[in-house]
């Protein structure tokens, strides 16, 4: 749960989300950033695959209650069962 930082952008229809550990403006970056921001991202959970099983499908969800924190979910069903 390192980041605390979060920039987002919006191309062709795509949302991206940048999630930074360093506030990027202090190194001289004029961007629109989002502080105080929670990551929850067990990698190793996220991205194993069993034999098997159907291939992560990983994705990020963000809390209802909370709008600056976030998860990772190996899959979009994950996601949509945690609210």
């Amino acid at each position: 749960m390192v980041p605390k930082f979060l920039i987002k952008d919006q191309r062709y229809g795509v949302a991206y989300l940048l999630f930074l550990a360093e506030d990027p403006r202090r190194r001289g970056f004029e961007i629109r950033c989002v502080d105080a921001v929670v990551l929850d991202y067990n990698m190793e959970l996220v991205h194993h695959w069993p034999e098997g099983d159907p291939c992560p499908e990983v994705c990020v969800g963000r809390a209802k209650d909370d709008p600056k924190r976030y998860k990772v979910f190996r899959y979009g069903s994950d996601c949509d069962a945690a609210g």
